[in-house]
């Protein structure tokens, strides 16, 4: 073989080899392999004797921020699209109380990370202690973009990386099987 051919082989055998490498770091990068551990909806996570699970996800253009008996009297409507309203349970299986803050508990964000507007006091549960052997449910509210999916982030005080669950539109307005 003659020198040119050699080097257009060598040539050819580099480019490859950066093709190649480009995809397995964009592989390495990409949305799927970030969230590789994420849980659906179904499932329930456990950690440091809670077991958490979300029950139902819906969506609202607006919220009741005031009532007067069963009568809504102040409607809160969505500034960025809609309400993503998520029913959860959370049972503490520990031997110790829990603290538990929804508002610092709870993060959602779309698949880019963008952060959801977390709606403070329209919702059923609040800042509260989880007795051990005691099971709270309750919902919380999100002010989004419309998206899909979103990832529901759950982190304590004990919990060192957030626990993720994913949300895909289908799973949006279902109820979930008991």
């Amino acid at each position: 073989m003659n020198k040119v051919k050699i080097i257009s082989l060598i040539a050819i055998f580099s480019i490859i080899v950066i093709l190649v490498i480009i995809f397995i770091l964009f592989r390495l990068n990409s949305p799927d392999t970030y969230h590789k551990n994420a849980l659906s909806i179904k499932e329930t996570a456990t950690t440091h004797g809670l077991n958490i699970s979300i029950n139902k996800v819906t969506t609202k253009d607006n919220i009741c921020i005031e009532k007067d008996g069963s009568n809504c009297t102040n409607n809160f409507k969505s500034v960025y699209g809609r309400f993503i309203v998520i029913n959860f349970t959370i049972e503490n299986q520990d031997n110790e109380p829990l603290s538990f803050y929804p508002a610092s508990a709870f993060n959602l964000a779309n698949k880019d990370g963008d952060q959801a507007y977390f709606v403070e006091g329209v919702d059923d549960i609040k800042d509260t202690i989880i007795e051990p052997g005691n099971t709270i449910s309750g919902t919380i509210s999100f002010d989004v973009v419309i998206d899909d999916p979103y990832y529901l982030y759950y982190q304590d005080n004990l919990t060192e990386t957030p626990i993720e669950f994913i949300i895909k539109k289908t799973d949006i307005n279902k109820y979930l099987p008991s």
